[in-house]
């Protein structure tokens, strides 16, 4: 009796499968940062006298910092963005929608830098003009200005872009430590 071999396609495969896959298919692959934090509950002090719309929208950062951080990290040496979509599809014929997801969780992607970019600009926003900052607020401010520009991202090579993904990475888990009070903010 023959087995009947199943599509790699149609198989559930787990993020460490598709990232082992994605090694093997030539593209290097460094685990995301997020293990090198303990996540907690957000405290709310140093926070008085926000409204309540900033408060979530603080709280919303956290999830974008955790959701980012919690991407790997995926180099290849295409050329041209055509290449690498064409690579895309041909991966995704191959192996399943599940091994877009990881890509698409690349955090060298400009999709999830101008993520983070824009909710730290909209940071400086709220806090930015007010007087009565606490020091939590300031220690907020303060990350919210670390932002690098990111306006020729497409034009950076890989090495410029990983050193900004460094930066963010760096941006994230300090706003994480301070909105967690990991971090003192006097």
């Amino acid at each position: 009796m023959s087995e009947e071999r199943i599509p790699v396609s149609s198989q559930r495969l787990s993020e460490g499968d598709i990232l082992k896959i994605l090694s093997e298919e030539g593209v290097h692959i460094e685990s995301p940062p997020i293990a090198e934090y303990t996540r907690g509950e957000i405290e709310h002090d140093g926070l008085e006298g926000l409204d309540e719309h900033a408060v979530r929208f603080l709280d919303s950062v956290e999830g974008v910092c955790e959701s980012y951080l919690s991407g790997p990290l995926i180099r290849d040496s295409f050329a041209t963005h055509p290449e690498r979509r064409a690579w895309r599809n041909e991966i995704e014929t191959k192996y399943g929608r599940a091994v877009t997801d990881v890509l698409n969780r690349n955090r060298l992607r400009l999709n999830n830098i101008g993520a983070l970019h824009s909710y730290f600009t909209h940071i400086g926003m709220i806090l930015g003009t007010r007087r009565d900052r606490t020091p939590k607020m300031n220690a907020i401010l303060e990350v919210s200005k670390l932002t690098p520009d990111i306006s020729r991202y497409d034009d950076m090579s890989v090495a410029e872009k990983a050193a900004v993904v460094s930066q963010f990475d760096e941006i994230a888990k300090k706003y994480l430590r301070i909105v967690h009070n990991d971090e003192t903010h006097e």
